[in-house]
């Protein structure tokens, strides 16, 4: 029953975002800023990169997966078209939470999954910007969880229309993402010492 509810959920929750061109454009728009940039270092010798492949990665990629994860769930959790049926329902809060968080967090790694095998294929240290890219992005997923606010879809990428959540929280949510960058970027060049930093940073974000 569990495996079914989950299949049945995640699909339900992909379907509203796909029923909703122009929020998926909007969604996905942020995209584009990643496409020069990684076309300048896929040409580019080694020689003339400011930073190598896996850092560019670890940074960048995993500061737009992130921003595209949060505006993702918020679609899943804000979006909610019957918020007061879910609390009716016989499964957990917690385990719809935990679907709601799948559904946001399954297709941007999916998409971003060619990335990574670029780099394993140019014999990049591929583990090290995916373990980044996951931490970032499953942690901006469940920060935007916890600033959730139902928001009919119609207003929901509308600004100063509808509040959307706690100010503080959302303070919180792009100190997160970019921390994320910082920590990637740190990591990438081997400066373990300053990626520690940026790593208890996060931790401190999350805790508060």
């Amino acid at each position: 029953f569990t495996s079914g509810f989950h299949q049945m959920a995640l699909f339900k929750e992909w379907r509203i975002i796909w029923r909703n061109p122009y929020l998926l454009s909007q969604t996905f728009l942020q995209m584009l800023f990643l496409i020069p940039a990684l076309i300048i270092v896929l040409r580019g010798s080694q020689e003339q990169m400011l930073a190598s492949l896996t850092t560019f990665v670890a940074t960048v990629v995993s500061i737009v997966g992130s921003a595209l994860v949060s505006s993702l769930t918020r679609i899943c959790v804000s979006g909610e078209e019957a918020p007061d049926l879910l609390k009716a329902s016989p499964v957990q809060g917690t385990t719809l939470r935990q679907v709601k968080l799948l559904a946001a967090l399954i297709p941007v790694w999916i998409l971003f999954s060619p990335i990574f095998i670029i780099l394993l294929a140019k014999g990049e240290p591929w583990w090290l910007a995916l373990l980044v890219f996951l931490g970032a992005t499953s942690c901006n997923a469940i920060l935007r969880l916890w600033n959730s606010h139902p928001v009919p879809l119609a207003n929901m990428f509308k600004r100063h229309k509808e509040r959307q959540g706690d100010v503080i929280l959302g303070m919180l949510e792009v100190a997160s993402v970019m921390t994320w960058g910082f920590l990637g970027f740190q990591a990438g060049q081997g400066h373990i010492g300053l990626a520690a930093i940026a790593l208890a940073v996060i931790g401190g974000l999350i805790a508060i």
